[in-house]
């Protein structure tokens, strides 16, 4: 019996079969994807990281602050309602930025209108002058949680 086997499988030895293999195909759009820049916003974030940590407490990034709207704000503080936004960036044109249109000037007076302090930053600024970016923003901060306290 262990002859027949044994005789079997040589046999099956010597013939060639191909053995047919599916590969899971792999679906990506691009195969070497480009470096993008980082958008302002993470430029700002990461200036504050290195400048000044404590100011990143109760900061949120992409804030929906508008309760029809599907408008955020880059950065901002929910608690005392200051909001930052860097103009510019990766999505700008020549024409000034992604924030110089006509909904983005309604977005803004929207946020003003709901109590909204919004402080406007171009790329510029924010790689020349970070400490002064800082410091406004934390000014504005205290203000704003001097005058929350009074409106009490």
């Amino acid at each position: 019996m262990n002859k027949k086997l044994l005789a079997m499988g040589i046999a099956n030895l010597n013939k060639k079969k191909k053995l047919k293999i599916k590969m899971p195909k792999i679906k990506t759009k691009n195969k070497y994807p480009e470096l993008k820049e980082p958008e302002l916003s993470d430029v700002l974030v990461a200036l504050i990281l290195d400048l000044d940590r404590a100011l990143l407490v109760g900061m949120l990034r992409e804030f929906k602050f508008h309760p029809t709207r599907k408008w955020r704000f880059d950065l901002c503080f929910p608690d005392v309602m200051v909001a930052v936004e860097c103009d510019g960036g990766q999505r700008s044109n020549s024409a000034g930025g992604k924030h110089n249109t006509p909904e983005d000037y309604e977005k803004i007076n929207a946020a003003v209108e709901l109590g909204w302090s919004v402080l406007r930053y171009q790329g510029g600024i924010i790689n020349a002058d970070p400490h002064k970016i800082i410091e406004q923003i934390k000014e504005t901060k205290k203000w704003k949680q001097k005058n929350m306290i009074i409106q009490q």
